[in-house]
């Protein structure tokens, strides 16, 4: 799989899981949203958003909430972790 498929889907995972959760449209939310900024989204919300995601075989073990801030962060993240 090409990287820019692999970070499209991730991203569309992501995604859903943030629409799950807020309850936004998953097309509402875009890459450079903010988590607590732009979604409106509580620590204890972006934690449950981890380990939501780690039910799709995502390894979340190594991400730190405080160093992402936007959404595309936490892609961004999650593709190096995969790569890693």
């Amino acid at each position: 799989m090409d990287e820019h498929k692999a970070k499209t889907q991730t991203s569309e995972l992501v995604k859903k899981h943030i629409s799950a959760l807020i309850g936004v449209e998953p097309e509402d939310i875009e890459t450079d949203d903010s988590f607590s900024l732009d979604l409106h989204m509580s620590p204890a919300e972006t934690t449950d958003l981890l380990h939501s995601l780690s039910t799709e075989q995502i390894n979340i073990t190594n991400l730190d909430l405080t160093d992402i801030q936007t959404v595309g962060e936490l892609i961004e993240a999650i593709d190096a972790e995969k790569l890693s």
